[in-house]
């Protein structure tokens, strides 16, 4: 039996070297992309912890900082004491959770979109320059949410 050439071998490994060439360039994307869009600044601010309490919502839309816009990729969650943001794992290069609390956050300004897609932008006390667009409908059915997992007559601290 002949050992195997070298263009035999290179024909073995293409693939799985593609791949992984592949997987490492979209990491470093991704990774620039939460660095020029302020997710790495906002995490460092606000370090993720487990959302033990509430509803998530998968797969939504926001503007993070002035140009990053994350379309169908971020996981957000509303709990008692704030507001979760988390990647999918194969998007999750470069970004790690952030959990905000309800008291160090405002609405900075309301959008209107002529009426029809009607945004919020979210002001942070400890990075007073990165703010987040979201949907407002999006941001109500947070904050009802977390109202409803407050005992009756409680404060929910979801309050904006």
């Amino acid at each position: 039996m002949n050992p195997p050439m070298a263009s035999e071998l290179w024909s073995y490994l293409a693939i799985p070297l593609g791949l992984a060439g592949f997987l490492l360039f979209l990491n470093l994307v991704l990774t620039l992309v939460a660095w020029l869009g302020s997710w790495q600044r906002l995490a460092a601010a606000y370090p993720g912890r487990p959302q033990v309490e509430g509803q998530v919502w998968r797969f939504r839309s926001l503007r993070l900082g002035f140009w990053a816009r994350y379309n169908n990729a971020v996981a957000l969650g509303g709990d008692r004491e704030g507001l979760h943001l988390t990647m999918p794992w194969f998007f999750g290069g470069g970004h790690p959770p952030i959990f905000v609390p309800w008291s160090e956050m405002s609405v900075a300004e309301k959008h209107d979109g002529f009426g029809l897609f009607p945004t919020v932008s979210l002001a942070f006390k400890r990075c007073p320059d990165v703010p987040l667009n979201l949907s407002a409908k999006l941001l109500a059915e947070i904050q009802a949410g977390v109202k409803a997992l407050a005992p009756q007559g409680g404060d929910s601290h979801a309050s904006l």
